[in-house]
């Protein structure tokens, strides 16, 4: 088992740093989150099957398409589902952030993840400042990157 995911002494909730994961993309390659630092990031536990997730992906999409460019990274982390299930929603979608596979569910345990759709941001030293339970709007996603700045 990889070392990072040994449960942290404290866990990974606001105000403390977000462990670091390898999961692969839908084209099989790593990503890591530690290879993120110094920009903020949004990691969005999401599965198929779950309609509020669903209503929440286009909005996530704005926000990426708007601020990807100024350092904001959106990381799609689907819980436990079949990478074809998982590709055929993302097409149809049309959605352009990374994907992330937790099939196993490892990840997604390590974060304490309770109920879907689930979203943390990261600032820019790697330290969570806010999650958000419960669908995304708009408005909400630019509340938050306007926190990361105050951090």
């Amino acid at each position: 088992e990889a070392a990072a995911l040994t449960a942290p002494s404290v866990a990974p909730h606001k105000g403390h740093t977000a462990p670091d994961f390898p999961l692969q993309n839908l084209d099989g390659q790593p990503v890591n989150l530690d290879d993120l630092g110094g920009q903020v990031v949004m990691l969005n536990f999401w599965a198929v099957w779950c309609g509020f997730c669903r209503i929440e992906m286009p909005e996530i999409e704005a926000a990426y398409t708007t601020y990807h460019k100024q350092g904001f990274v959106v990381l799609g982390i689907n819980v436990g589902e079949r990478h074809d299930v998982v590709r055929e929603f993302v097409e149809g979608m049309g959605l352009s952030f990374p994907i992330l596979l937790d099939g196993d569910t490892e990840v997604t345990s390590a974060y304490e993840i309770r109920g879907l759709p689930t979203s943390l941001f990261i600032n820019q030293d790697g330290v969570i400042y806010a999650v958000h339970v419960g669908p995304l709007d708009k408005a909400s996603i630019e509340r938050y990157l306007a926190q990361a700045g105050a951090q």
